[in-house]
């Protein structure tokens, strides 16, 4: 376990959280200390491994015949319910009925994977002009049948690598795989609907265990008057999403929803694309109408939401576009809420750090409703948004340990725009009460709104009432009205004023923000460290 002494002694947040141990057990934030630092999320229990690409069975070259995979899938399972182990290869540009995976057990795996040299290799995201090359499973297109792939919950041990998934109509798909299984992994795979269908979300994963989504494009997820996702996780255990094009309209990754029983566990998100066509927005920031626009009211909400997670890490992502719509246009959102009157369901253990958010309305949202059991240890470092447009932080209810550090939040001049949207800020705190932030940690960061800084509190008088619990140090907040004037906080006018790049976020020679933090580096974001983490393993 990573004691608290041992984080603040680290030499940076970013290393000490780097060096916590996968699956340690979370620490008790204990007595609240007035000015003390927010106590460290723990990292999540990774995933079990993938197997070796020989398992030790046969290989089987797979029929071209619509029904071949289905039959291939049932021979490779033994008697007894092991897998024997086998390899079945398909051919490329062949189409298969949609299938179901079998009863099994024990710890095996099988493989099914793509016959063809010219898939890109482990490591390299797919793309539509892939499909060539993969093999396809197609659904019926029948009404409420339009799946690909059903894993039940007696099922384990698949391996799919080099698979399309669609469907061969417009006809409504709830969910392209539905997964209660275990031991599921998705390597360079296409899963997506057909331009003008509406469909719900590519993977729909209940009470699965150890699933992984690796180097594959999930795309055209979207509905009107619902919400969709590419893959939404509903108390699953142990979840690997990397590398990966995510499209959707709502959510592009959902984490649980208010109607879950028990919250998702060990979830890791990193190096991913999550995006959204700028065809699927009606209005431009100034109320005008988009020309690129495709005429269809999809349900836009945000980039990443969480209901409730234990231990999550949301790292080296790079989330690009989220509008004003269906939601306020939070990139991220961390909305704990529960319908169930459940004292057991919590959500702890959060980390995002070291991914970019390019053109969004707001940056982060955290928030619940549940205020007998409020989210707790949440830590945002090192990441970076431009093109925000109206509020960099929201945090509201109640919260407990979270920690924010050495992140850059740019906006876009929106002075003027008839945007529906208020407060347009840097920093906004609503709180149902005093006191209500437990261990509240502001260090080293630069954000900015085009309109207020910090409100409603922005003294040290007002936060010592309402956030007593606090540690800001060598902040840089930024705004035209609203002057805070608290310790650990600088105030400038503008980012031109504080020496910042508005298209990139880098610090522009002689910043007073340069070298300025207590650590004695810049204020802000790391980008050595940023570029690192998004581009490598």
């Amino acid at each position: 376990m990573l004691t608290r002494r041992e984080f603040l002694a680290a030499s940076s947040v970013a290393a000490a959280l780097a060096a916590t141990p996968s699956g340690a057990s979370a620490q008790t934030p204990g007595t609240p200390q007035r000015g003390g630092d927010a106590f460290p999320p723990t990292s999540p229990t990774p995933v079990i491994g993938r197997p070796s690409d020989n398992l030790g069975g046969t290989t089987v070259n797979v029929g071209s015949n619509p029904g071949d995979l289905q039959t291939a899938i049932s021979a490779a399972i033994n008697a007894d319910g092991t897998h024997k182990g086998n390899t079945l290869v398909c051919p490329a540009g062949v189409t298969y009925n949609a299938v179901t995976l079998p009863r099994t057990m024990g710890s095996g795996w099988t493989c099914i994977r793509s016959g063809s040299a010219s898939l890109p290799a482990a490591g390299t995201r797919v793309t539509p002009s892939d499909a060539g090359a993969m093999f396809k499973i197609q659904s019926s297109g029948a009404i409420n049948d339009a799946r690909i792939m059903f894993v039940p919950n007696t099922t384990s041990g698949w391996r799919f690598i080099g698979m399309e998934g669609t469907n061969p109509n417009d006809n409504f798909t709830y969910a392209l795989v539905e997964i209660l299984g275990h031991r599921m992994s998705f390597e360079r795979c296409y899963l997506h609907a057909r331009p003008t269908q509406q469909m719900r979300r590519a993977i729909f994963a209940l009470l699965a265990q150890d699933l992984q989504f690796w180097d594959s494009w999930i795309s055209e997820c979207k509905e009107v008057g619902s919400d969709s996702q590419t893959i939404f996780s509903r108390t699953c255990q142990r979840v690997h999403i990397e590398n990966c094009e995510l499209q959707a309209a709502s959510e592009n990754i959902l984490i649980d929803d208010q109607g879950s029983g028990l919250p998702s566990q060990d979830v890791t998100i990193k190096r991913n694309h999550l995006f959204k066509p700028l065809t699927w927005r009606q209005y431009r920031p100034d109320k005008s109408t988009n020309p690129t626009w495709d005429g269809k009211n999809w349900n836009i909400k945000n980039l990443f939401e969480i209901k409730w997670c234990q231990r999550l890490l949301f790292e080296g992502n790079i989330c690009e576009n989220n509008w004003q719509a269906s939601q306020d246009g939070s990139a991220f959102l961390l909305n704990a809420n529960n319908n169930k009157a459940d004292l057991t369901i919590v959500c702890e253990d959060i980390m995002f750090r070291h991914n970019t958010v390019i053109n969004s309305t707001a940056f982060m949202s955290l928030s619940t409703n549940w205020v007998p059991n409020p989210p707790r240890r949440i830590a945002v470092l090192n990441n970076l948004a431009v093109g925000i447009v109206a509020r960099g932080f929201m945090l509201l209810h109640r919260l407990e340990d979270v920690w924010i550090e050495h992140n850059t939040i740019v906006p876009v001049d929106a002075i003027g725009l008839p945007i529906d949207f208020s407060p347009r800020s840097a920093l906004y705190l609503g709180l149902d009460a005093p006191g209500y932030f437990s261990r509240l940690t502001l260090k080293h960061n630069i954000v900015g709104a085009s309109e207020y800084s910090m409100i409603p509190y922005n003294t040290d008088a007002t936060l010592g009432q309402w956030v007593p619990d606090r540690s800001f140090v060598t902040n840089a907040i930024f705004g035209k009205t609203g002057q805070p004037a608290m310790t650990g906080v600088r105030y400038y006018t503008s980012a031109a004023a504080a020496g910042i790049n508005t298209t990139t976020g880098v610090l522009t020679a002689g910043s007073p923000l340069i070298k300025a933090a207590g650590d004695g580096t810049d204020l802000g974001v790391n980008f050595t460290q940023l570029k690192a983490t998004q581009s490598g393993p």
